[in-house]
């Protein structure tokens, strides 16, 4: 996992600075068929297909000791929906607050989509992370 550029400066201004950061109104999940890189500028999302991102605005609290410090995890399923084209091969989630690219996260294991295909992240298993 890792932050987007905006995403970094955006938490150490407010750390730092006292620059006020915004809660955001929607947390949306993309998917990528690239690494979208910290700047964002290759993300590659599928196009058509009945493809759209997916809100995501339930999520547990971080871990306080243990395992899972310093990581939350989603709190439901995220289902995209039934894809009607190919989507491609999947490597990447992307997590964007209200419309904004903020972190990125490598699949274990990349998944090509096709026509029929449903592809779900369980509850639990996406883990933003700070480490």
């Amino acid at each position: 996992m890792s932050f987007s550029n905006t995403g970094e400066r955006t938490l150490l201004d407010h750390i730092f600075k006292g620059t006020l950061m915004a809660q955001p109104t929607a947390i949306t999940i993309g998917l990528s068929t690239a690494d979208p890189l910290d700047t964002g500028g290759a993300l590659a999302e599928p196009s058509g297909g009945s493809y759209a991102r997916q809100t995501a605005n339930s999520w547990n609290a971080a871990a306080t000791n243990g395992a899972g410090q310093g990581e939350v995890t989603n709190n439901g399923d995220i289902t995209f929906p039934e894809a009607t084209g190919n989507w491609g091969t999947i490597t990447h989630v992307a997590i964007f607050l209200d419309t904004v690219f903020w972190f990125r996260i490598a699949l274990t294991t990349a998944k090509a989509i096709t026509t029929g295909d449903v592809l779900k992240i369980a509850s639990g298993t996406l883990k933003p992370q700070l480490d």
